[in-house]
């Protein structure tokens, strides 16, 4: 983390929702070299920067992620400290200082990630189906719901379709208890484990199986108990994905005092 020295530890004690919608137009198609005056690309192009536009607000500092910056104030030098220590005051400032990188904009505001385009198959022909396909992640406090419908109010033209389109749609989970023994146990567990480590909540960005536990219990907590640098998160879903030997080893050591204090 910028301006730590030590590592951090987060427990994600809530995560973003999930949901994918497809912008499509169908068409005559035809040869290009005779287009419409406005093209299925062109509407859907128009389309795109709407929703990207008018849906990217100021953010917001939910309630896990005004813990995780309470939780790592007292490791920051002293002006970060004090802006973090009143948010009352600073919290625009924070906001905006967020915002200035992907890694921490994704804590304030449900994301937008055009991820897939399709239309024609050949350069010189009109497609008769053109699609954008758009990847969210929700911040707590909006439904995957409101997000389609805002989409379809934002977009604003009949021939734009917005659907539905991923196999996957979770909604943002309920944030979890910070207090009580749960958290309790499993902060000791990473203290003893990760002695030189330092604690906080967070929000979890990225989609994760304990969707699937929600029904069986009241809080969830969310941790990957392996150290990883840049590099290393860089890595993952990606190309040579591996953790050091030693750090498994540690992973091992974690799971075992977190069974034992059961």
């Amino acid at each position: 983390m910028p301006n730590i020295a030590k590592p951090v530890a987060l427990i994600g004690i809530a995560e973003k929702g999930y949901v994918t919608l497809e912008m499509s137009v169908t068409g005559q198609g035809g040869h290009s070299s005779m287009p419409a005056a406005v093209t299925d690309a062109e509407s859907l192009s128009r389309a795109l920067l709407k929703v990207v536009v008018a849906m990217r607000n100021a953010g917001t500092l939910t309630t896990p992620v005004r813990s995780q910056l309470n939780w790592l104030a007292p490791e920051l030098p002293f002006v970060q400290r004090v802006v973090l220590s009143n948010l009352w005051l600073f919290e625009p400032l924070v906001r905006r200082q967020l915002a200035a990188k992907p890694s921490s904009d994704a804590l304030v505001r449900t994301t937008i990630a055009p991820t897939m385009l399709s239309g024609s198959e050949k350069e010189n022909v009109l497609p008769q189906r053109s699609s954008i396909v758009i990847n969210f992640r929700v911040l707590p406090g909006t439904t995957t719901t409101q997000v389609l419908d805002s989409v379809r109010k934002v977009v604003g033209d009949s021939r734009v379709q917005v659907t539905n389109k991923g196999s996957v749609t979770s909604e943002p989970s309920a944030v979890s208890s910070i207090e009580g023994s749960a958290f309790g146990d499993l902060h000791r567990a990473v203290r003893e484990t990760f002695p030189d480590a330092v604690v906080a909540p967070s929000l979890v960005l990225g989609a994760t199986d304990s969707r699937h536990y929600r029904e069986l219990s009241a809080n969830i907590y969310r941790f990957i108990p392996v150290r990883l640098q840049a590099a290393d998160i860089a890595r993952i879903h990606g190309k040579n994905e591996r953790i050091a030997i030693k750090h498994f080893h540690e992973a091992i050591a974690f799971y075992t005092r977190c069974l034992r204090k059961q």
